[in-house]
């Protein structure tokens, strides 16, 4: 690709405990040399052994810095969970940057991704319809008939993304307006499977009520309920190297489907010719595959939800 450095669109590092995710992280950013460079980690758990060491080796990779950049870092010292620790660090990094580039420790980009971002910011910062540019395509293949480099959709993952100031501050982290959302019955809209549709209204839920810590699910129903959309790039930007056992969320049997190569785009970029969301057939291919797979709603239709959820904590509590 011919892109030139240093790239002028701003980047967060979301980061916690783990400086070897990190580093593959800060290795590929260092590759376009940005402008602009934040840097935000949640602070150490007090009860967990060895965690305030991990976290300073993530406070000091940021040292490697070699290029002319304007580097800001924001070190919590207490720790403040997933959701909180995530969503502040981004409301930190928009309060200074109109628009940029989010990438947490475990999403490698594609060079190209970089680019990809920094033009469609520029091509969509007024229009109010697009609220994210996202980097993870899982089913590339299900693209390739498309004439254009990227589609629009209701859904798109969170894995290596970009976004404005305009559309973050439209975010709820804690979804004061669930009931509302359930009551209009949004998600139906949407969502033409019921089971699908029962999920992902049980996962809001959870997410209203604090029993997740996910900032994830409250960014994605924040998008359905304004009627967002996101930009998905036809080829996948971003490989995770979270699907593992130091992962929050992406652990355990089932999640292969995640760990997808990246293999850039081109340019100059092709555009689509007008705004229009991603037919519904392949919607919904997006969301089974980068929420719930079919045959696992399936799974979860004739085994309650609860059930699941207290068998998972007895299995932790012996484990």
């Amino acid at each position: 690709m011919t892109k030139n450095k240093p790239l002028k669109t701003p980047i967060l590092i979301v980061a916690f405990n783990r400086p070897d995710k990190v580093q593959k992280v800060f290795n590929r950013v260092r590759e376009v040399q940005p402008t602009q460079l934040f840097l935000s980690v949640d602070g150490a758990r007090t009860h967990k052994a060895n965690e305030a060491e991990k976290v300073k080796a993530v406070h000091d990779i940021i040292k490697q810095v070699d290029w002319e950049c304007e580097l800001k870092t924001l070190f919590r010292t207490k720790n403040l969970g997933c959701r909180m620790g995530v969503s502040s660090g981004i409301d930190w990094f928009f309060e200074q940057v109109e628009s940029g580039i989010i990438l947490e420790d475990d999403c490698v980009p594609d060079v190209s991704f970089f680019y990809f971002c920094e033009e469609l910011l520029e091509r969509y910062k007024n229009d109010d319809r697009i609220m994210q540019i996202a980097g993870s395509n899982l089913i590339p293949d299900k693209f390739k008939h498309f004439d254009s480099s990227y589609i629009f959709s209701n859904f798109g993952l969170i894995w290596g993304w970009a976004t404005w100031r305009r559309a973050w501050q439209k975010r709820d982290v804690h979804l004061q307006y669930f009931d509302e959302f359930v009551e209009k019955k949004m998600i139906q809209r949407l969502i033409n499977d019921k089971t699908a549709q029962d999920y992902m209204v049980d996962k809001f839920r959870d997410t209203h009520l604090k029993i997740n810590d996910s900032w994830a699910y409250a960014w994605f129903c924040n998008i359905l309920y304004h009627n967002g959309l996101s930009i998905l790039p036809c080829n996948n930007l971003i490989q995770n190297i979270g699907v593992d056992e130091e992962a929050t969320h992406t652990k355990g049997i089932g999640l292969e489907r995640y760990q997808k190569a990246s293999t850039g785009t081109t340019f100059p970029l092709k555009h689509p010719t007008e705004i229009k969301k991603v037919d519904n057939d392949i919607a919904m291919e997006i969301f089974y595959v980068n929420y719930k797979p079919k045959h696992l709603l399936l799974v979860n239709k004739i085994v309650p939800l609860s059930w699941l959820k207290a068998f998972r904590k007895l299995k932790a509590k012996f484990s």
